[in-house]
């Protein structure tokens, strides 16, 4: 039998903070816009007042009255003081980490790699000393149990007041159909080849630039970077990114991935921003993306599906439909408020009902 869940009375006000590690778009997904949004959310009797900063708050009396507390992606030696502080000393509210990524297996391509393996230590602790972890999903929570055994799997959630409903427009019947990634620039070697795109996938879409529109937001693969028959967009604000994908009107997007136990533990949030965005998407058939219509193991997979697909909008909008009807109800953060609350809950063996 497993645990008994404690009940909790939905009424009162429930309070939590967040200190934020990461103000990119892990920081700002996970964190930043769950704490507004779960400002405005009412359940039965309940309110909720979460807040969210990057100054930690020494004072014992901040914290009295505070469900929990979260930190978002703890590395740093300070963040590990910090944890010990509010256990140790103030020992007002719980203590939870907060990570999407399995940061101890970080690709030498990815520009992030070493500034985890410089503060493994100091990560290493920080899981050690908190009461419990959240993590994004089941694959990075059996990664990190040998960290904590107390981890509560809270999925990705889109902000739909960014995203709006989506919409798959049938007017995108280009003669040069439009390619889209968008991708940080962790995702490539900046320095030369390697990461996430194959060579014979680069190799191809530079012989098709003239039969393709090629579109990267964000990171661009080092063999492409000069190639100025490719169209490379820079780093968008989150809340620009939403209405800038949509106005590129992209006919198929594609998610590439080196398969490694990295890459295995990322969530599916490109699969997210493809359909919010009306966008038929082909994926690395890896676990983040193992719902999706259409997977690709090779670079030549994901050439035969493109080929297959560029030029029929009635084959994207069918793909499209299908993975809508997968994520419909786990692709936005309004609405699922309770769910993601109760999972950080779950790591106290409580639920709010």
């Amino acid at each position: 039998m497993g645990k008994k869940v404690i009940s909790v009375k939905p009424q009162g006000k429930f309070m939590f903070h967040t200190w934020g590690a990461d103000c990119g778009g892990c920081g700002i997904i996970r964190t930043w816009i769950p704490s507004i949004l779960m400002t405005s959310f009412r359940y039965k009797a309940a309110s909720f007042i979460s807040t969210y900063g990057y100054s930690y708050i020494s004072d014992p009396k901040y914290y009295e009255n505070l469900f929990f507390v979260k930190f978002q992606r703890p590395a740093e030696e300070a963040h590990a003081q910090m944890i010990k502080d509010i256990k140790y000393r103030i020992r007002q509210a719980p203590v939870i980490a907060d990570f999407d990524d399995f940061v101890f297996d970080i690709p030498e391509t990815n520009m992030a790699s070493s500034y985890y393996l410089e503060r493994a230590k100091h990560i290493e602790e920080a899981l050690s000393l908190v009461d419990g972890i959240t993590v994004s999903t089941e694959f990075l929570r059996n990664k990190l149990l040998k960290y904590n055994s107390n981890i509560s799997v809270v999925p990705n959630y889109l902000p739909k007041f960014l995203w709006k409903e989506p919409q798959f427009d049938l007017s995108k019947n280009f003669l040069k159909p439009r390619i889209l990634y968008p991708g940080s620039a962790t995702h490539f070697n900046l320095k030369g080849p390697g990461g996430d795109f194959q060579s014979e996938l680069i190799d191809y879409i530079k012989s098709t630039t003239d039969i393709f529109d090629w579109h990267f937001i964000g990171g661009v693969p080092f063999e492409l970077k000069d190639n100025k028959e490719v169209f490379v967009h820079g780093w968008q604000s989150y809340f620009d990114y939403p209405e800038f994908i949509k106005n590129i009107r992209p006919n198929i997007a594609i998610a590439p991935l080196e398969v490694n136990d990295f890459n295995k533990s990322k969530s599916n949030i490109k699969f997210q921003e493809y359909v919010a965005s009306g966008v038929c998407g082909i994926f690395q058939d890896i676990e983040p993306y193992k719902n999706a219509t259409l997977k690709a193991k090779t670079a030549r997979d994901f050439i035969n599906l493109i080929e297959g697909h560029a030029y029929s909008i009635h084959n994207q909008y069918g793909v499209w439909k299908k993975d809508y009807e997968t994520l419909k109800n786990d692709l936005w953060f309004e609405g699922n408020e309770l769910k993601w609350f109760n999972r950080h809950l779950k790591l106290f063996n409580r639920e709010l009902k």
